[in-house]
């Protein structure tokens, strides 16, 4: 009793320190993470969720940050509650993804690459961020 208490102290003590810090899971071919709540990396995507910005505002801001970061074939494909925009940048591929959540929230998933690249798509998720700010101010 007293050693199966003590596993289940060990664990929680591991699931506490993981949840205010950056954390990564590897499950087979798939890996999953968290940073600071703020985004989540799931198979090469980064996303995040950004608060205020409407699904057109976002959709103009990922075309424009692609288009500021120098970009070539941007090929877009949108309905009506998500969208695509991909785009080549330095022989890599960038692929965005916008989805609707609510009048005042967007998702957007970024990949960098064939298999995905964290630095280079929290960099794309920069620009995106400026360019929101541009657009609503």
């Amino acid at each position: 009793m007293i050693k199966r208490s003590i596993e289940i102290l060990s664990i929680l003590i591991i699931i506490t320190g993981m949840c205010g810090c950056n954390a990564a899971l590897q499950v087979g071919d798939r890996t999953v993470g968290v940073r600071s709540g703020n985004f989540f990396y799931t198979d090469g995507v980064l996303r995040t969720q950004y608060r205020g910005a409407t699904f057109d505002t976002v959709w103009t801001a990922c075309e424009q940050a692609l288009t500021a970061m120098d970009a070539t074939v941007i090929e877009k494909t949108k309905q009506i509650a998500t969208g695509t925009v991909t785009g080549l940048l330095h022989d890599e591929e960038i692929v965005i993804t916008v989805e609707y959540i609510d009048t005042e929230n967007t998702l957007v998933g970024v990949r960098v690459g064939m298999s995905g690249n964290n630095l280079a798509s929290r960099i794309v998720h920069n620009h995106i961020k400026e360019q929101i700010a541009a657009l609503q101010s």
